[in-house]
Parts: C-alpha cells; structure tokens; sequence
C-alpha cells in the first residue's frame, strides 16, 4: 500500500511537470513571436572603384567602404528599439584587411503625442545617432565619398552614449514634397534636436565626468 501511494504522488508530480513545461513552452513561444512580430531588416553599403596615381605609382582597387546592418523592433505605437551593426575594413595594425563588425546604435525610443508646435517628439536613450551628423548625412549627397567633415577631422562622432530629444516643428510637410525632395526631418518650420552625451564617441571609453551637450 505504502508503495503504492510512492507511486501515485510520482506520477502526480511527474504529470504536474509535464503541464508546467507545456504551459512554460507556450509561454516561450508566445514570446518568441512577439519578440519577433514587426521586427525590420535593412543594410546600406557604401562600395566603391578607386584609381589613384601618387608620385607615378599607381594603384586601384574595388573597395568596402563601409556598411550598416540595421534591425528594428517596434514593441507598441510609442517604443521601439534600433541596433545597427557598422561594417569597415580594418586598414591598420595585425588586422589589416579584416571585415569588421561593431554596434554603432543601440537604443530604445519612446514616442511622445505631441502638439501643434512639438510634433511628432520622441526621445532617444543608448547609443545613440549626434543631431547633427546625422541632419548632415541626411542631405549630403555626396556622403558615399567619405565621412562628414566634422567627423573625418575628430571634432564630432556621428554616435555617442547618451540621450536625445527630437521633434519635428509646426507640423509636417506634405507627401508631395517628401516623395520628391526629402524624407529626412520633414517639419514645416524645420526640426529640433537637443541631446547630452559622453562626448568621446561610439568607439570610445568615457574617461571623466564632464559631458557634452548637442
């Protein structure tokens, strides 16, 4: 009899962990497909021929300049998140000529309601794109020869830790103009963005306490 009730608590208990790890596999599934659900892939890649004489010595080449693979995640109407992947050619050290890959954005963004004045407003927190690299690559058509100046000569990085704050102002234009012109900051008096930052830059370890402000 003793025996039998050893056996029939086993049981119990061994049926009771069957339907946990059901109920716990639908739970992982039903978060997988919601962690999955209004996920976009995108790649931008920058390649390019190049033929230089320096000195009568000449050179040539088929070349990556650079490459973004970007993943984006919209969890509701307010938040969403963005990782981009940069891609170089390491063109020093023991490395030379490896491909790289290394985050340049990583944050979650929070969209507010907005207003007559502020319009569309969101915030930025992580790693984060500099206002104004980021308005200058939007209308630089040229950008495919290179970083923006500010950038190539250190003074600004086109990513940093931080927080930013952007809002489209009074409105936005209509289809007809974004469609033909530019989709970039498309607010009828223009956009704002402000942001604090580590200030060294995406690839660059914070060493102090002073911040810098964009």
């Amino acid at each position: 009899m003793k025996t039998k009730k050893i056996f029939s608590i086993l049981f119990t208990l061994l049926l009771s962990t069957v339907n946990y790890s059901q109920t716990d596999d639908g739970d992982l599934k039903n978060l997988f497909r919601s962690l999955l659900n209004d996920i976009s892939f995108s790649g931008q890649w920058f390649i390019s021929y190049q033929s230089v004489r320096i000195k009568n010595v000449s050179d040539n080449e088929f070349l990556l300049k650079r490459g973004y693979i970007t993943f984006q995640k919209k969890f509701n109407d307010q938040l969403s998140a963005r990782i981009t992947q940069d891609v170089n050619v390491d063109r020093e050290g023991d490395g030379e000529g490896d491909i790289e890959i290394r985050l340049k954005y990583g944050f979650l963004r929070y969209q507010f309601d907005g207003g007559s004045l502020f319009y569309k407003p969101y915030i930025e927190f992580g790693m984060v794109s500099r206002p104004w690299i980021d308005f200058e690559q939007s209308i630089n058509r040229y950008r495919v020869q290179g970083t923006m100046f500010l950038e190539r000569n250190g003074i600004l990085s086109s990513a940093d830790y931080g927080l930013s704050f952007v809002s489209l102002l009074g409105g936005e234009l209509d289809e007809d103009y974004q469609k033909n012109v530019s989709r970039s900051f498309p607010g009828k008096y223009g956009s704002f963005a402000i942001g604090i930052y580590n200030g060294g830059g995406y690839h660059a370890i914070e060493k102090n306490e002073n911040k810098m402000i964009d």
